[in-house]
């Protein structure tokens, strides 16, 4: 039985309206950033991949787009009322997500639209040095939620990180999978496939 829930922020919990376009930010070097990362596989942390691409000072740009990303969060339509409900069942409720800046801003962000009042913790990577699907990350939630990998179930959109990752740390894997995703081209099978957020009310009582 579970009595805890991990959930990944993008493409989970929110999403953001700032795309990643050079026409958007003229410092960027390349036209579409977004492209660029999946070109990689998603594997770099954004630093690193600005780096990779030639960006003078990629830590500063990073910020700043960082910033910009966040002041253009929003959560997806089932996120608060699923969220509320499975903490009115008591459910614990972390946050994990691999960010490439520290989780400041991102934690301001989700207080300012309302996700982080209903989370018990956030653990974002740069802040704890280890990036899902490292299960180091997972314990470190774990940790703050005082439980257990058996007694705990981790909620996100990406099999690569996200299901691979739970699955690493020996919890039970959600796959949320809201369309299609260029970058899942095959990973780890999860335990459970929801359609949306709302849909994990069916499956945690």
């Amino acid at each position: 039985m579970h009595d805890a829930l991990c959930l990944d922020m993008e493409g989970t919990l929110v999403r953001f309206s700032y795309v990643f376009h050079r026409d958007g930010h003229p410092d960027l070097p390349v036209d579409d950033l977004q492209a660029a990362w999946l070109e990689r596989h998603g594997r770099m942390t954004l630093v690193e991949l600005l780096a990779d691409l030639g960006a003078g000072e990629p830590a500063r740009l990073a910020e700043e787009i960082v910033m910009r990303q966040a002041q253009g969060i929003e959560p997806f339509p089932d996120t608060l009322a699923t969220l509320a409900e499975l903490r009115r069942r008591g459910y614990r409720l972390a946050l994990v997500s691999n960010v490439s800046t520290p989780g400041g801003e991102y934690a301001e962000a989700l207080d300012r639209i309302g996700v982080g009042p209903l989370l018990d913790a956030m653990v974002f990577s740069h802040d704890v040095g280890a990036r899902k699907p490292d299960p180091r990350i997972f314990a470190e939630a774990l940790e703050r939620l005082r439980t257990s990998p058996e007694r705990a179930a981790h909620v996100g959109d990406l099999l690569k990180s996200d299901v691979k990752g739970a699955k690493a740390a020996g919890m039970y894997a959600v796959h949320v999978d809201r369309g299609p995703n260029p970058e899942e081209t095959g990973g780890p099978e999860p335990d459970l496939t929801v359609r949306s957020l709302a849909e994990l009310l069916e499956h945690f009582p």
